[in-house]
């Protein structure tokens, strides 16, 4: 994966970050965009290590190991090397429903399960992934793609968070009517109200995904709990 060698020829680069002087004006994001072809230079310090573990997502002694969810990282790291970048698109939505928020707020354990990082640097997986991403919005990859049939079965999902908008859109995309019952104003949840937008933008990036998945044909009741505006039996 990568280039068989370029862990010992190339450094590990983060991306660039608005100084602290200018950021403290505004709550936009402050990370940078990363050229091209940095980007290709750290994907090709993923060296073809024989015992990957930044995509375990496992528990070792007690500790996390790697990717929660499974995320095929040398796979997209070797396509983003390779200069793949619409197929390292779709190699990162097999597992990952919104790469443009993980790459964001993940705390990516990858990079601390990353064998590189033994004796060296690990490699920028986060960047690489919040990249990959971006780039897809950017050359319009990323549509709406409702099911080809539906099933004609409901679905109730109580949240509308990061797992209630992952299980809507896998049921929706597997056919059936998904409705997502949000007490907010607005969907969202954590992503939303619980992240601040130097994180994560809410009108660019949380928006934009939401509209799609409307556009897709999920359904969102907001200003509506569970349990005090409407009963469970009610959903059933």
């Amino acid at each position: 994966m990568g280039k068989p060698t370029g862990f010992m020829e190339y450094l590990r680069e983060v991306a660039p970050e608005v100084a602290p002087a200018d950021r403290i004006r505004n709550w936009d994001e402050f990370h940078l965009p990363m050229p091209e072809e940095n980007l290709r230079t750290q994907g090709a310090r993923c060296m073809d290590c024989g015992t990957p573990f930044c995509h375990t997502g496992s528990t070792i002694s007690g500790m996390a190991s790697g990717c929660p969810i499974n995320n095929l990282i040398p796979e997209w790291n070797d396509l983003v090397y390779r200069g793949l970048w619409q197929e390292a698109l779709e190699r990162l939505h097999k597992t990952n429903n919104f790469p443009e928020f993980t790459g964001r707020v993940c705390p990516a354990p990858c990079e601390g399960s990353c064998v590189l990082g033994i004796t060296s640097p690990p490699v920028t997986i986060k960047n690489i992934e919040y990249s990959i991403a971006e780039k897809g919005w950017e050359s319009g990859w990323i549509t709406p793609t409702p099911p080809q049939q539906r099933t004609g079965k409901k679905v109730a999902v109580i949240g509308s968070g990061p797992a209630g908008l992952s299980a809507a859109a896998q049921l929706n995309s597997a056919g059936h009517w998904v409705t997502v019952y949000e007490r907010a104003d607005r969907p969202g949840g954590l992503l939303m109200y619980g992240i601040p937008n130097m994180k994560l933008d809410k009108k660019e990036v949380v928006q934009r995904r939401l509209d799609v998945l409307e556009a897709e044909g999920v359904t969102f009741v907001c200003n509506t709990e569970v349990g005090k505006d409407i009963s469970a039996e009610n959903l059933l």
